[in-house]
């Protein structure tokens, strides 16, 4: 399987004077799709340097993936580095029709925020990897998730996702629940979005190609800073 990681930003980018005050009121959003292995791995942990060095509002990782395979050492070492994060982790389990499995699942007991879109499940994390310190992902339901998957409603119902499924189900009404975020005023600009903008400082997204023929997409891993 082809793997790839990249980096686009969205909006205009700003000059060296104003980036450092641009920063503190954009979001990256890191999109992660596939399994989670050390090369996705190395990327985030890369995201998240960045991230913190920018001093971004928050990050918010996309997240559809059936798992990670990873050994223990390097799973506890992404997810020590997530818990620690200097500035606040959100995990979004969208669009409509993606997943958190496996140790996917098991990452978002260390996010600030969760949300699950209507249409996506999560679970069936079989054996848990992470040792006592990092507390049950999903408090009393970690028992019944370890090989069950619920849906958007129920994770919200059990206090894992944000509520309600109208807000869960939309990246840009996630992205409003991080602490210190402040909704654009009304006929100013706003980089939030998933719609791509006509203007031509927009860089095209991650593109997973390879000069033979691939028979299952590739996995991919690309982030977008978003200002608020």
């Amino acid at each position: 399987m082809l793997l790839a990681a990249c980096s686009m930003l969205l909006g205009l980018a700003p000059s060296a004077g104003a980036q450092a005050a641009d920063s503190a009121s954009q979001v990256r959003i890191v999109e992660v799709s596939g399994l989670i292995d050390p090369v996705i791995t190395d990327f985030l942990l890369s995201e998240l340097d960045d991230a913190e060095a920018e001093g971004v509002l928050g990050v918010v990782l996309q997240m559809d993936s059936k798992g990670a395979v990873l050994d223990d050492r390097a799973f506890e070492r992404l997810a020590r580095r997530l818990d620690e994060s200097s500035v606040p982790i959100a995990i979004w389990v969208g669009p409509s029709g993606s997943v958190a499995y496996g140790g996917a699942a098991e990452l978002l007991g260390v996010a600030d925020l969760v949300g699950v879109a209507g249409g996506s499940r999560i679970g069936d994390t079989g054996r848990l990897r992470l040792d006592d310190s990092f507390g049950e992902p999903f408090g009393e339901a970690t028992a019944r998730l370890a090989d069950q998957t619920i849906n958007a409603q129920e994770a919200i119902d059990l206090g894992i996702s944000v509520g309600p499924l109208e807000t869960s189900s939309v990246l840009r009404e996630c992205v409003s629940q991080l602490p210190g975020y402040e909704a654009p005023v009304e006929g100013t600009e706003s980089a939030i979005g998933l719609s791509q903008p006509s203007s031509g400082n927009y860089r095209s997204p991650c593109s997973c190609s390879a000069p033979w023929p691939v028979p299952r997409l590739p996995t991919c891993a690309s982030s977008v800073g978003w200002r608020c």
